[in-house]
């Protein structure tokens, strides 16, 4: 299981979106369109930042990961030279209706097989070229193949796997690549509901105990909200239940007749959510991003492959 746990304020999540917008603005004019980007979904998005300390908390959570999830996409502006993407496929991220349950919306597709796409560029200096202009979702280094599919529902989950594993061996014989994933994202799956409750109940322990040790002035400078959100402990507990929601989504779907279908091609499959929480404390708002990651490897492939599988899929967990 790989995890990202991201937080930043909400003045630095609405500079990175004014950002954003305006390079989407270029992009439009570039095309001959005469859309205003603020008068589209992420125009209502930023409006809603300016008031989001009016919002219930949980619709704040959800205005913070949607607004989190696009800022991520400056990293395609300016387009770097190893990314290839048509500008139709971004500014399909346009389309759709304002709305903070965004999770069911088509556009998802798209945005998962960009998010996927993304936690392929490694943080250091060496370069990796990706390709999304063929009929695969994505190309690593004209070898790796990614078919990505954002489920809408719990009964797509067998035959949208099945469908990947087919599409996977196909890119293969078109020379497309060598072998490949199937991606899966979970996160219209997922009672975000309950994993809401339990972390504000498992929050509200860690802040008692933070509570007391800043009576006692035994708290460096921070504050108790940082300082509990940041307590490795918390995290571990946090990331710990949102990985059983999503493996037993996964494995209570999963099948022998898809194991069975997994040719040599197929490393495995890789499956993800996304989980939005807001964290409160006298009166301050803190907006939490966590992107969950697991992978089930391939059962065909040798025993002796698994750690370097393993070890580069662990390496994704910093993508979008």
């Amino acid at each position: 299981m790989s995890f990202v746990y991201g937080r930043k304020s909400f003045v630095e999540v609405a500079e990175d979106f004014a950002r954003l917008l305006d390079e989407f603005q270029r992009l439009l004019v570039k095309h001959g369109s005469n859309t205003n980007v603020r008068n589209t979904k992420l125009g209502f998005y930023e409006r809603q930042l300016k008031e989001i300390s009016s919002l219930p908390n949980q619709d704040a959570a959800m205005l913070a990961s949607i607004v989190t999830r696009y800022n991520l996409l400056n990293r395609l502006f300016p387009r770097p030279e190893n990314i290839k993407i048509k500008d139709a496929d971004l500014m399909k991220l346009l389309e759709g209706a304002s709305d903070l349950q965004e999770k069911g919306q088509e556009y998802n597709d798209t945005f998962f097989e960009l998010s996927m796409a993304l936690r392929f560029l490694p943080s250091e200096k060496a370069t990796v070229n990706l390709d999304m202009t063929t009929i695969c979702d994505v190309i690593v280094n004209e070898e790796l193949a990614v078919e990505c599919k954002y489920l809408h529902g719990i009964k797509g989950l067998r035959p949208n796997l099945s469908k990947g594993l087919k599409q996977l061996d196909e890119r293969v014989e078109k020379k497309l690549a060598s072998y490949g994933f199937v991606a899966l994202d979970l996160s219209a799956l997922v009672d975000h509901q309950k994993i809401w409750n339990f972390a504000q109940s498992v929050f509200s322990e860690f802040l008692g105990v933070y509570a007391k040790l800043e009576e006692r002035n035994k708290l460096a400078a921070g504050g108790i909200l940082q300082h509990a959100t940041k307590d490795k402990n918390f995290e571990k507990i946090i990331s710990s239940f949102v990985s059983l929601q999503i493996e037993s989504i996964f494995y209570g779907e999963l099948g022998d007749h898809e194991v069975e279908k997994m040719s040599k091609h197929c490393l495995g499959v890789l499956f993800q959510c996304s989980v939005d929480l807001v964290f409160e404390h006298d009166e301050e708002l803190l907006p939490v991003s966590i992107r969950a990651m697991n992978y089930f490897i391939n059962p065909s492939i040798p025993a002796s492959q698994h750690d370097e599988i393993r070890h580069a899929i662990k390496n994704l967990a910093s993508g979008i």
